[in-house]
């Protein structure tokens, strides 16, 4: 049974250091996911992270609005 990982990618390249944070756990997650073992599910607010995200990604852009307030306090919620 495949791992499920969700990313939220929020920040635009402007931010500088959370932006290659992001990218270095994109890139380790590539790595670490050669034999297919997750399930990599990535959503975005910035349409630059979609030459970023590798093609085996299951992306979702998401436009800034409510979805995305929502979307935030629900995954706070499941932060210990």
């Amino acid at each position: 049974m495949k791992k499920k990982i969700g990313i939220l990618l929020s920040s635009p390249a402007e931010v500088g250091g959370i932006y290659q944070y992001s990218i270095s756990i994109i890139k380790a997650l590539e790595i670490l996911n050669k034999k297919k073992l997750f399930d990599v599910r990535y959503f975005y607010t910035n349409k630059i992270w979609n030459h970023e995200i590798p093609k085996f990604g299951n992306k979702f852009y998401i436009r800034k609005s409510i979805t995305l307030k929502i979307l935030r306090k629900l995954l706070y919620l499941f932060i210990p």
